[in-house]
């Protein structure tokens, strides 16, 4: 069998049906544009751990990428969806071992959340103020709730609590191209089971919601002059030009979702409390990712401990530490 045939028959009887909408997609779009314009016409039998790594030692043509190569991130999913995929033909035995065995992830750079800061968010929040546009205010939303972008143009007022100032993250929508290459709008289930969440509204944000309601024509909340939804890509494109108005750095949307936990962090919130409202699955991963953020809340607060060195200004250093 050509690992082509074999591919296919996978994305097609078992990927479809094991995962999740975004990844299968994702899983699809990996098989079809890296690994089956190198691999396609070999037979699946032929293919052995030296293939798998001279696959990747070729570094693989990125045409996106300034040196036209793909990142060791995109290279480790590749690696990824491979080793799925012939752990399946072994089930099957349609090989005896699965090649991608002795092929192990490549180091990534782990680079430090970005998040706006307080005067480039309060320049946001003034903006947003002023704009004649409605759909900017999911900007304030996410600033004050650390929504994805993708949860966020999901939410439907349905899932808004208004009486009780509760949101309902329950799904999530996500862009991708169809078979025909075209751009289309999908909506699943969030990115894990924490993602499933409540999460409560600010009493101003309740209040704010409760009023952008009563003028809401759609039933999302995030929506354009004519009630509908906004696709994520239009909305990215949105919050570019948002940013560029507003004289503030580009950073990417997600960077909202930073600037919430950070802001967070340094009222005081517990990280257990923030990883909930988050949708992590579990504090240790709030942790790792906002350890820096912590560190400036924990050296806030221990440098409170100064007034008790001040007690007694007229008190000696050796009178102090016998205290």
């Amino acid at each position: 069998m050509k690992f082509e045939k074999w591919a296919k028959e996978w994305l097609e009887k078992s990927a479809f049906l094991r995962l999740k909408t975004r990844s299968y997609l994702r899983y699809k779009s990996i098989v079809t544009n890296h690994v089956l314009p190198k691999l396609g016409k070999t037979e699946l039998n032929k293919i052995d751990g030296d293939r798998i790594k001279d696959l990747f030692d070729g570094q693989m043509e990125n045409s996106n990428s300034p040196d036209g190569k793909l990142s060791n991130g995109t290279l480790n999913l590749i690696r990824t969806v491979l080793k799925l995929l012939f752990k399946e033909a072994v089930a099957r035995g349609l090989i005896k071992q699965n090649p991608v065995d002795g092929v192990g992830r490549l180091k990534t750079k782990s680079n430090a959340p970005k998040a706006f800061s307080r005067l480039e968010q309060t320049k946001m929040e003034k903006a947003i103020v002023k704009s004649k546009d409605g759909r900017v205010f999911g900007i304030k939303i996410c600033l004050y709730t650390g929504l994805r972008i993708g949860e966020l143009l999901a939410l439907e007022w349905r899932d808004v609590d208004l009486k009780q100032g509760i949101i309902s993250v329950t799904k999530s929508v996500f862009s991708a191209k169809d078979n025909s290459g075209k751009w289309m709008t999908f909506t699943d289930v969030p990115k894990s089971h924490a993602s499933v969440r409540e999460i409560p509204l600010p009493s101003f944000l309740k209040r704010e919601m409760s009023a952008l309601f009563k003028k809401s024509k759609g039933k999302t909340v995030v929506q354009d002059k004519f009630g509908k939804a906004v696709g994520v890509r239009t909305y990215q494109y949105l919050f570019e030009a948002f940013l560029k108005k507003c004289g503030i750095k580009k950073l990417s949307f997600h960077s909202l979702r930073h600037t919430f936990a950070t802001r967070a962090l340094e009222v005081g919130m517990d990280i257990k409390t923030l990883s909930e409202i988050l949708g992590h699955e579990s504090a240790d991963t709030t942790m790792k990712i906002y350890a820096h953020s912590f560190m400036s809340t924990k050296q806030r607060f221990m440098n409170k401990l100064n007034g008790l060195y001040n007690l007694s200004p007229n008190m000696l250093f050796d009178e102090k530490t016998n205290i």
